[in-house]
């Protein structure tokens, strides 16, 4: 079990540091300025000089794996996270594949080669990253890291099991239906998009206030 943790933490590790390498190795190549943000329609609005910008994906990813390893280290719950270990190393590897694929494109973009519209790429990647997530949301036991985390849940491991079960279905339904949206093209998707996202955050944690509730309720009964 040891040494198996010990090869998936080196897996993370050479993975995150894969978009710092290969942009060092092709850095002569880039131009002096490179693109960092795009308009609502796709089209480049604001650079950064390179010796920067170039390492702002890379960086960020490196600091999102050591922030996860350097908060599950002090979560008073800490224990749990040997529960779902597997969960755990799938999310953080989803994660910096996530940012990696943004370097990647920023990178093609910068040397001229652009085969994605940007707005369809993100929406692309969030929408397969919420179907991930929603996979494996109820397999995460309680902590203060990662999953649906309001005062509900966790004071009340309960009702973190039935807002994770919930927020799972939830999360892989409308992940799904995110990814048909973001190849229609026009506002109308696009606001169909932002709404849903953001209904997906929110239903979870007003379920997990409701459920508190009423189990709270039940029990002074």
């Amino acid at each position: 079990m040891m040494k198996n943790s010990k090869f998936k933490e080196m897996t993370l590790c050479i993975t995150a540091f894969i978009p710092m390498t290969a942009t060092l190795f092709i850095y002569s190549r880039l131009p002096p300025m490179i693109p960092m943000h795009w308009n609502m329609q796709g089209e480049i609005d604001s650079f950064m000089n390179k010796s920067y910008g170039a390492f702002v994906f890379p960086f960020m990813t490196l600091g999102i794996l050591l922030l996860l390893w350097a908060i599950k280290v002090i979560d008073p719950r800490k224990q749990n996270y040997l529960k779902f270990e597997e969960v755990f190393f799938a999310v953080r590897l989803a994660l910096i594949l996530f940012f990696s694929v943004l370097q990647a494109f920023i990178i093609m973009t910068s040397l001229g080669y652009q085969f994605f519209n940007v707005s369809t790429l993100l929406e692309t990647l969030i929408a397969i990253l919420i179907i991930f997530l929603g996979n494996y949301l109820p397999k995460i036991k309680p902590n203060h890291l990662i999953g649906i985390r309001t005062r509900w849940t966790l004071d009340n491991d309960e009702v973190w099991y039935l807002t994770h079960r919930l927020a799972g279905k939830l999360w892989f339904g409308g992940g799904i239906i995110l990814l048909m949206l973001a190849f229609i093209p026009g506002s109308i998707a696009t606001y169909s998009y932002v709404t849903i996202a953001v209904a997906l955050a929110i239903i979870p944690m007003r379920y997990s206030y409701k459920t508190f509730m009423k189990l709270e309720h039940s029990s002074k009964v």
